[in-house]
């Protein structure tokens, strides 16, 4: 598969579901990105991936400028809801962190939460996200961790799937902070680097995973492709027991801690 055919097919996926309540579900990440990058009024702010607009309208509402893109533009209309909704103005484009559609330096501060994760060649993404930022500015982006409770999930569907081309890297290497020196080292940034959680609550984990099947893009494609491989029954089952393994409450109800990797690089100046 050539880089072009796998991206067509990755924006196809993204809209099999609706990211706007995925968006929701995940938007204390987003709070908590656009909290430590130290967003500020009069800034120019760019959010990468911008999905229904979690990161952008926060740092919209924080006084900066921002502009929005992503490789579709399905949930633009949600955002710009959000944003009338907040009082705040956005400007969104499509466009792929691969190949970001601005000029050199023109960004005070370059966000991605949960998103340029995802683009298949993980320097590639770093040398856009450090070249669209000004010398001593911020970029700064949410990343799953592999050994996190949403990875114990997910990855008993992922690892029953075939493996993707070659020039794609997992997304879950954003979380371990080597592979992140190791992306931005032929970059002049300071990296710094914590690790937040938020709580996800639902009325059961059946309740989690009707919601999961119905939105996410990623696992309705993965469900369909299981199905078709005949896997689906020994991957469901192995997703029920990781469900009951990251359960925390004890009262039928389905309660997990969430962990993400928080990156936040200076720009040399």
């Amino acid at each position: 598969m050539e880089i072009e055919d796998f991206k067509a097919k990755q924006r196809q996926v993204w809209e099999m579901g609706d990211y706007a309540p995925i968006g929701r579900l995940i938007e204390p990440g987003a709070h908590v990105l656009v909290e430590r990058a130290h967003v500020q009024a009069g800034q120019s702010v760019l959010d990468v991936g911008t999905g229904s607009g979690s990161v952008a309208v926060a740092a919209a509402r924080s006084g900066a400028e921002v502009i929005g893109i992503d490789i579709t533009d399905a949930w633009f209309s949600e955002a710009h809801r959000r944003a009338d909704a907040a009082d705040v103005s956005l400007d969104l484009r499509i466009g792929d962190v691969e190949a970001i559609p601005f000029e050199d330096g023109v960004f005070d501060v370059v966000l991605s939460s949960f998103a340029a994760i995802f683009a298949p060649r993980h320097e590639l993404a770093a040398s856009e996200l450090v070249r669209v930022c000004r010398p001593g500015g911020i970029i700064g982006l949410t990343a799953w961790t592999p050994e996190g409770k949403n990875n114990a999930v997910l990855s008993t569907l992922a690892q029953r799937l075939p493996p993707g081309p070659e020039f794609v890297e997992p997304s879950t290497q954003w979380g371990n902070p080597d592979h992140v020196r190791e992306v931005f080292e032929a970059y002049n940034v300071d990296l710094r680097f914590d690790r937040p959680t938020f709580p996800l609550d639902f009325e059961s984990a059946a309740a989690f995973e009707d919601f999961a099947f119905e939105y996410s893009g990623g696992l309705i494609a993965a469900r369909l492709a299981l199905e078709e491989m005949g896997l689906w029954d020994e991957a469901h089952a192995a997703m029920r027991e990781a469900l009951d393994q990251t359960n925390e409450a004890a009262d039928g109800s389905y309660r997990v801690t969430w962990d993400f990797l928080l990156i936040l690089a200076t720009k040399s100046a």
